[in-house]
């Protein structure tokens, strides 16, 4: 059981484990209720309780969903976790072209790790071999000049 303070971002333990298991259970009664309302930060929240096994037992179909919904509205958190569950094939076919689409909706959305991820995901696909980078600049005259 976890204390709601953080050390570092860190959860500490609680010294009421009852209290906290309450607390969480609060957190995911909220996150149900507004996921089922529509609100894509619950979608989210409730999603990712469903793919880390946080207050409810792990459900990678059911966290797939939920991010997915919240994803579609662009939330840009909910679109670049989409994206790394697709590169991961995590609780759906793995598709680099999938994933591709997720980190470059949330990178529109101005989410700096989905461009950082965007840019890695597509460094994969289309590899640069070292030397060729200028091989339009080679020049084919006998001096070499």
């Amino acid at each position: 059981a976890f204390a709601a303070g953080a050390v570092i971002g860190r959860p500490v333990l609680a010294s009421d484990p009852q209290k906290n298991a309450n607390e969480v259970a609060d957190y995911l009664d909220t996150y149900r209720e507004g996921a089922q309302a529509g609100n894509a930060e619950d979608q989210y929240n409730l999603g990712a309780s469903y793919r880390w096994g946080v207050g409810l037992e792990k459900n990678l179909i059911l966290a797939v969903q939920w991010i997915r919904k919240a994803a579609e509205q662009g939330y840009p958190q909910a679109e670049r976790t989409l994206g790394e569950m697709c590169e991961k094939g995590e609780g759906l076919p793995a598709s680099r072209e999938e994933a591709m689409h997720w980190y470059r909706r949330a990178a529109n959305h101005g989410d700096s790790t989905a461009q950082n991820e965007l840019a890695a995901l597509d460094a994969k696909i289309h590899p640069v071999t070292p030397g060729l980078q200028d091989a339009g600049n080679i020049s084919h005259h006998p001096t070499g000049q």
